[in-house]
């Protein structure tokens, strides 16, 4: 057992393996283990099940063939100045929702959120009624609602309504706010001469993908009190996830920018359900349909009376200051939690807050990213001054080490002691160097979390090659960034932000302190090029923020060699 702080080369290959480790370790998690499945509950006895899918067989348009075909019959339909789209009044669903605000990829046209209950892309909400006692007529898919007005804007509600013919009536009020909230006001009105019983449902339904990007969560949102569970998408496959006695809170379908969430403000007890079904329900379709849905307990209405049930709907992008004022003027509680801050949510929230500020200024989110950078610099100089100090005069040691070294090569208790004397002697920690670096890791990772999750940084630009800084960059060393038409694969896509990270790493190795052991020596120079090769995929405004943060680096060990 020896002294490894009287080593500085051990020293600097244990930091190293420790931060690989660490950082390995973190990647793996984010992208492979799972969260571990927590034991709900599940009482189904009281609730009858909402089917996850029809029972007929669906032939699936391309959702534009969906659309248009839709667009032929009579809709309720709603716009304000970030969407528009339609209630379908045969089966009272919203089957089409435009975000005006947002672009398709690589395209110009609007963002189509909600979609046709028969296209590929499918991703409705309906809501109904159901009940355990058979004999009752209640709406189903095939109801054709009457409404009153065929449009939504500004104050104007539109009321849809149904008569089961037996004494039942079903009246839906629907109103839209200036950004994505709906207000459902529903009555059913009991004209009969004995007590009904009867629960209200919600549901939202969509096919998946299978595109999750695996850094961040897609699936279902359970507001359960003081947390939000997340289920994902592929968790699911195995057991519906369902949660029984829920009241206050809110569920929702989240996707990486986009929500679709029930709010509950009542006092009715209710059971939530994440469900998939694999069914041969679609004809040209092998994907999955996913589902989460809500269902009240019993409800008796009584002779010549009526049961009034009102909830909120949330369905559009996650604009984390328009959630944030919901979360305040509704009490929606932990509602900015549907926007994945991850893991490091105390720092990637506050960044993404302090990023979009600076922007207020620079009106360019890579020229603020570069802003914050240097302030986060400018916090850490006192600490890494006094790092580059200690290295600084490692290097001008680098001599009597040496000697110290040759001297007791056969004696490395000796030499520990020798070397922990010079150290000492000079004022010098080995070990300094690594507290700079790792009080930038946990911002460096929030700083990742907030470029794949923020819309904000969806398709925000910088200047010249890089039009995206949430993507990787996709220029290419191996087809002269572009002058040989050639389309390189996504592994061979080594752009020019990450050759800049690169030059910026070597050169900060130049007037870094070099290990004495020859294997060390070469690790150490040959970690440039494999964190290249790893963070090549990583969003350029990532690869910004190293760079920069190098090159300051690099300034700051030149200025003080120079002393």
């Amino acid at each position: 057992m020896y002294d490894t702080k009287g080593n500085v080369d051990q020293v600097k290959k244990l930091f190293f393996v420790s931060m690989v480790s660490i950082f390995c370790v973190y990647l793996y998690s984010i992208f492979f283990i799972d969260e571990p499945k927590k034991k709900v509950p599940s009482d189904v006895k009281n609730h009858k099940e909402i089917e996850v899918e029809d029972r007929s067989r669906i032939t699936l348009l391309s959702t534009k063939d969906a659309i248009a075909e839709l667009n032929q019959k009579h809709l309720v339909k709603f716009e304000n100045d970030k969407i528009e789209g339609f209630i379908n009044p045969k089966g009272l669903k919203i089957e089409n929702l435009v975000l005006k605000s947002y672009r398709k990829e690589n395209s110009i046209e609007s963002v189509n959120f909600l979609n046709p209950s028969n296209s590929f892309d499918m991703n409705y909400i309906n809501i109904g009624w159901t009940s355990d006692d058979s004999s009752i007529r209640l709406p189903d898919k095939d109801t054709m609602w009457s409404f009153d007005k065929d449009l939504i804007k500004d104050d104007k509600h539109s009321v849809l309504s149904w008569s089961n013919g037996a004494g039942l009536k079903f009246v839906v009020d629907i109103s839209l706010d200036e950004n994505y909230m709906f207000h459902f006001e529903t009555k059913v009105i009991n004209n009969t001469s004995k007590n009904v019983n009867i629960k209200a449902y919600g549901r939202v339904k969509k096919i998946f993908n299978n595109k999750s990007g695996g850094s961040y969560h897609e699936g279902a949102l359970f507001n359960l009190g003081e947390k939000v569970e997340e289920v994902s998408y592929s968790d699911i496959e195995k057991s519906p996830k369902s949660y029984d006695d829920m009241i206050e809170g809110w569920i929702g379908l989240s996707d990486k920018y986009w929500l679709s969430a029930f709010i509950f403000d009542d006092h009715i007890e209710k059971k939530t359900t994440f469900r998939v079904s694999r069914k041969p329900e679609f004809i040209n379709s092998k994907n999955v349909m996913h589902q989460i849905d809500f269902v009240t307990h019993d409800v008796s209405i009584k002779p010549n009376s009526s049961f009034d049930y009102g909830f909120y709907l949330f369905s559009g992008a996650k604009e984390i200051e328009l959630i944030e004022q919901y979360q305040k003027d509704m009490k929606i509680h932990l509602f900015d939690r549907s926007v994945d801050f991850g893991y490091l949510y105390f720092l990637t929230k506050p960044i993404l807050k302090f990023l979009k500020y600076i922007n207020t200024f620079t009106n360019n989110f890579g020229w603020s990213i570069i802003v914050l950078t240097i302030i986060i610099r400018i916090l850490l100089f006192p600490l890494a001054n006094k790092s580059y100090k200690s290295m600084s005069g490692m290097r001008k040691l680098a001599p009597e080490l040496s000697a110290m070294r040759e001297k007791y090569k056969d004696d490395k208790k000796s030499m520990n002691m020798a070397i922990v004397t010079l150290y000492k002697a000079h004022n010098i920690n080995p070990a300094s160097g690594c507290l700079p670096l790792l009080l930038q890791i946990p911002v460096f990772f929030a700083l990742y979390k907030v470029l794949i999750i923020s819309i904000d940084l969806r398709d925000a630009p910088f200047i010249w090659w890089i039009k995206d800084l949430s993507e990787r960059d996709h220029t290419s060393m191996f087809n002269a960034f572009g002058l040989i038409p050639f389309d390189v694969p996504s592994f061979m896509q080594i752009g020019v932000l990450p050759l800049l990270m690169c030059l910026t790493m070597v050169l900060q190795q130049k007037f870094s302190p070099q290990p004495t052991d020859p294997s060390q020596a070469m690790v150490m120079k040959t970690m440039p090029y494999v964190m290249t090769i790893m963070f090549a995929s990583f969003p350029s405004g990532l690869m910004i923020y190293w760079i920069i943060s190098n090159t300051f680096s690099i300034v700051q060990q030149y200025i003080l060699s120079k002393k």
